[in-house]
């Protein structure tokens, strides 16, 4: 299983087990006002994103989709299209 974080309409998917390190991260950046929180990123980059007290996240359990021997190295990508309504 994994998560798929919303942070101000930007989204990052994360393994199970690094859900409480991250949770832990924006706790402690909402205390105290406002902080950067590493979010871990595809191939094991970090992504830095501020977190403020305007700052708005949900986090969702999702399915990613089981390894093949094919494409294996695509495991927890995710497309996603976003389509500005006018």
């Amino acid at each position: 299983m994994a998560f798929l974080v919303n942070i101000n309409e930007s989204l990052h998917a994360i393994e199970d087990a690094q859900l409480s390190g991250v949770e832990t991260q924006v706790l402690a950046a909402v205390h105290a006002g406002y902080a950067f929180v590493d979010f871990p990123g595809r191939s094991d980059q970090l992504v830095r994103i501020l977190i403020t007290l305007a700052t708005t996240i949900r986090v969702e359990r999702i399915q990613l989709p089981e390894a093949t021997s094919d494409d294996e190295e695509d495991i927890g990508d995710l497309t996603f299209i976003d389509l500005d309504m006018v």
